[in-house]
């Protein structure tokens, strides 16, 4: 199939902030970060802080924090946020008022977009003494594209530049070196001391990584560990439990500003750590103005300190940090991005296989793997192994690569390798393979049913008029009508039925003849879709039209003629003999018995003459069944009903959950011209003379096959016996299952063979029977275990 496209630009995210941001560009992999805290006071202040940007980004909001979470704006007077750049020039505000949008606790208000280039910028807000209180002790978790300096501050009760600087920042004196994704990354700070201390800061891991250096800040610059003795650094979880800790030697070097000493190897699952150094009072000195710049993966917490001469946990809690009482909020691509698939796209599958194209762009990595994980409320499907897309990532980062899977409902989980490490990773969520239908013709294969229609369940898609699929909720969007179909209703019997997600993509139009459809509507409604999905990207075509035809005396010949013309271009364009189901539809209060007669013979010689037609829904009888709301459209139990008669005659067409109907098929031997494929074409009679039983000669182990096309994980094998005479010759046999042809090989050499599974029947089969399987490959082989015929008349497989 060819995979639908669809575009989708930066995705705002939620949180306790003031600023909202979004990364200008693509951002189709967006990492949540944001700044956050409060500051406090007891008379009018503009307050804030600077920051410095690292990328490009669009402030879309600006907002105050809701201090004590009651969800109201605690303000006499409507309070005003402010952006300035580095020479205090206001790039924009807003008057936060009492409707304003509430996300996480913060008071937002939505302002024209501003662009900021990465450079020095100040965000500062009026708080009112009897309003909004902010508290000084601020808690921040800064993104890598986001550095904040310091606070500022200014006293007024009027929106303008916040002139005061403060300098006081957290703890943050010892630093350490971990591995995160193949990519060394440090967090660190620095801190003032007088006295010898334990100094140290709590942080969060949010996802495992492994510390392999601990150290401590070079505070000077000067490259040289300025201590009378070597300090050491510790690391603690959330229990106080030391889990490493290490004597940074006098003689380290510094690594980008930091004296690093090599540990055991530390893994943090996520969770809280506190990390701490023993400072010596007259050596290599922390700043108390810390600088932050953690990983994305790490949030900073409190600082900590305990006044010791001896190696210990830090006990005591920091409380002071910057001035952070406005907020922001931003989105910024991550080190992936994934153009395909999309969040809900669906593949039509065949033989229970589709194949899915994977591509993006990925930064640092030289392979990308991907593999799809089968979902919770997915009823059928299997996690599909990790596999390489591309031996080699090209220059610009481009990457593309398929992947194969049975049907089900999947999460997409990528990521791009460097050095057999993972550097980045990606997750796509709700990717189907399925059934896909497409559905043309008038008013009762559109949208004028009533009352509108929800599936009930999530996996029933509709393509919408974007081209992107969506769940299936009436009123189906490349259909005209504003109310129900019966689409959702044969969506969920054929989930009930299949286990796998349902696409319905309706095109009708009301009121329309088939002569429209062949003069027009065919190339502006149906051909973009089946071009949009691709050879082989869609089962059928179903077709409901004809009450029209019967108003204007349409001739059977005519209606034959036309229709098979569009199904003659439906074919051409989709690149495959498409089946159509065509409904035999024609009553009409306004017509006559003779003219639906004349419509339903029409529509009767397309399904006895057209190879790949088949009959699909009767609804002449709605009227005398109660089923038509205003003698023409389809009541909710019309609806119902309607759908539930596809759903059955679709089942029934297609035998969706027999992957082995009319595969390619070989057996041993053959006698009387009882070929192999006989035993799967779908007809169970038990009767030699019904030519549709198999045969083989009498030889040593006589063997059939059938090759389902795809490796697949199987549920089981039902098989037919003849019932006519002979039953015993299907007696004491082995099913085989496996991923190579077995042709060639003996059933001695396939029943000590691994890679072989092996599942013994030894009495006669009487009639049919039902073989549970557990098991994983594309052949599977039906083989006595004795001399004699084996005869076979129908042979079902089910897939996993």
């Amino acid at each position: 199939m060819k995979p639908i496209k669809r575009l989708q630009g930066a995705v705002l995210l939620s949180s306790i902030c003031l600023l909202s941001l979004t990364t200008i560009g693509s951002a189709d992999v967006a990492i949540q970060s944001f700044t956050g805290g409060s500051v406090n006071n007891i008379s009018s202040y503009v307050v804030g802080y600077d920051f410095t940007l690292q990328e490009r980004v669009l402030i879309e909001k600006l907002g105050i924090i809701d201090a004590n979470k009651n969800g109201v704006l605690d303000e006499s007077t409507a309070p005003s946020v402010g952006i300035w750049n580095s020479d205090g020039a206001l790039l924009g505000s807003a008057q936060i008022a009492d409707d304003s949008i509430v996300e996480n606790d913060t008071f937002f208000q939505p302002i024209t977009p501003i662009a900021l280039e990465p450079g020095s910028y100040t965000i500062g807000a009026v708080n009112y003494q009897d309003g909004e209180r902010f508290l000084f002790q601020a808690s921040s978790a800064v993104d890598p594209a986001v550095n904040v300096v310091r606070g500022r501050f200014t006293a007024g009760a009027q929106l303008k530049y916040p002139a005061s600087v403060s300098e006081q920042n957290i703890y943050l004196g010892p630093n350490f070196e971990f591995s995160y994704a193949g990519v060394s990354r440090s967090a660190g700070g620095k801190t003032n001391n007088i006295d010898s201390y334990m100094v140290g800061y709590d942080f969060t891991v949010d996802t495992p990584i492994t510390v392999n250096r601990l150290g401590v800040f070079d505070q000077n610059g000067n490259g040289i560990l300025d201590e009378s003795k070597s300090p050491t650094v510790g690391l603690w979880n959330s229990q106080d439990d030391l889990l490493g800790s290490i004597d940074v030697p006098l003689s380290a070097s510094a690594v980008d500003g930091v004296f690093y000493a090599d540990i055991e190897a530390i893994d943090l699952a996520p969770g809280v750590y506190t990390i701490a150094a023993l400072n010596h009072n007259g050596g290599e000195r922390f700043w108390f103005d810390a600088v932050i710049d953690p990983h994305s993966e790490i949030q900073i917490g409190a600082g900590r300190a305990v006044k010791s001469d001896v190696f210990t946990y830090p006990t005591g809690v920091m409380s002071k940090h910057v001035y952070l009482g406005p907020n922001f909020q931003f989105t910024r691509p991550g080190s992936m991005s994934v153009a395909t698939p999309r969040e809900f796209d669906l593949y039509q599958q065949h033989n229970n296989v589709a194949s899915i194209d994977v591509s993006g762009t990925v930064e640092g990595a030289t392979e990308v793997e991907a593999r799809l994980v089968k979902r919770e409320d997915s009823q059928r499907g299997y996690t599909t192994p990790w596999v390489q897309l591309d031996s080699q990532v090209a220059d610009n980062g481009e990457f593309v690569g398929q992947l194969s899977a049975q049907a089900g409902w999947y999460d997409l989980e990528i990521k791009g390798v460097r050095d057999e490490n993972t550097v980045s990773f990606a997750t796509v969520e709700k990717i189907g393979i399925g059934e896909i239908f497409l559905m043309a013709g008038q008013s009762n294969s559109a949208n004028f049913g009533k009352p509108a229609q929800v599936p009930s369940y999530d996996q029933i898609l509709a393509l919408g008029t974007d081209r992107f699929w969506q769940t299936a909720v009436d009123p189906q969007p490349n259909a005209t009508g504003t109310n129900g179909s019966a689409w959702p209703a044969m969506g969920d019997r054929l989930y009930e039925k299949l286990g796998i997600p349902i696409g319905v993509v309706a095109t009708g139009q009301g009121g329309t003849r088939v002569g429209q459809w062949h003069s027009s509507l065919y190339q502006s409604r149906l051909k973009p879709v089946i071009e949009d999905l691709g050879t082989d990207g869609f089962r059928a075509i179903l077709w409901h039209q004809g009450e029209s035809d019967s108003i204007a005396n349409t001739s059977a010949e005519n209606y034959q003629t036309l229709l098979n013309q569009v199904i003659a271009w439906s074919r051409e364009d989709a690149g495959f003999q498409v089946p159509w189901g065509v409904a035999l539809a024609s009553f009409h209060p306004k017509s006559t018995e003779s003219a639906e007669q004349a419509v339903i013979a029409g529509q009767q010689a397309v399904i006895d003459n057209t190879p790949s037609v088949f009959k699909g829904a009767e609804t002449n009888d709605y009227g005398e069944r109660g089923f038509l709301r205003d003698g023409v459209h389809f009541t909710a139990a019309g609806l119902q009903h309607h759908g539930q008669q596809w759903a059955e005659l679709l089942d029934d067409q297609f035998d969706f959950n027999n992957i082995s109907r009319d595969r390619l098929t070989k057996q041993s031997t053959t006698r009387n011209g009882a070929y192999s494929s006989r035993a799967v074409d779908g007809d169970q009679s038990g009767h030699f003379a019904s030519k549709t039983i198999t045969h083989t000669q009498f030889e040593a182990n006589p063997w059939w096959q059938v090759d389902l096309g795809a490796a697949n994980a199987l549920s089981s094998v039902s098989i037919w016996n003849r019932t006519d005479c002979c039953e015993d010759r299907l007696k004491n046999f082995y099913v085989l299952v496996a991923d190579f042809d077995m042709e060639g090989f003996g059933l001695a050499q396939l029943l000590t063979n691994d890679a072989v599974a092996k599942y013994h029947y030894p009495d006669v089969l009487s009639g049919t029977a039902t073989i549970e399987l557990d098991a994983y490959g594309r052949y599977l082989r039906i083989q006595k275990a004795d001399a004699g015929y084996l005869s076979l008349a129908e042979v079902e497989v089910t897939a996993q």
